[in-house]
């Protein structure tokens, strides 16, 4: 019944929590390391990579944007920029990752598309 269905949701993300909670401690330590810059980078380096693991096994994927072709439905277009080696109409860069949860958007990617170099020098205006 609905208390059945209230407990359900209340409790629905314990198991992320719990695994979570290395992450928590891995950081922590980070945090409280003094000194030495490369041990406190690599402590970053390792949760990071931990709470991308646990996030990806409960649903998360990361969405693909350098170098792709721009879709409006996966990448948010915070600027355009022409680009030596790929075409218009492609991710020139990525200043914010994307993120999915079970093939539905959590966030867009923001990025910058590629622009032709004739259009950029049209959009700097004349001399």
């Amino acid at each position: 019944g609905e208390r059945e269905r209230a407990q359900a949701r209340k409790y629905a993300l314990e198991d992320l929590m719990r695994d979570l909670l290395p992450v928590l401690d891995s950081l922590e330590f980070a945090a409280a390391a003094e000194g030495d810059a490369d041990a406190i980078r690599e402590g970053i380096d390792l949760s990071l990579t931990s709470a991308l693991r646990v996030l990806q096994n409960h649903g998360l994927e990361t969405i693909e944007a350098h170098g792709e072709v721009f879709d409006p439905r996966f990448h948010e277009a915070i600027g355009m920029r022409p680009h030596e080696e790929l075409d218009p109409g492609r991710v020139a860069e990525e200043e914010r990752k994307g993120y999915l949860i079970h093939d539905r958007v959590l966030r867009p990617s923001r990025v910058h598309i590629v622009i032709a170099p004739q259009q950029a020098a049209d959009s700097e205006g004349a001399s």
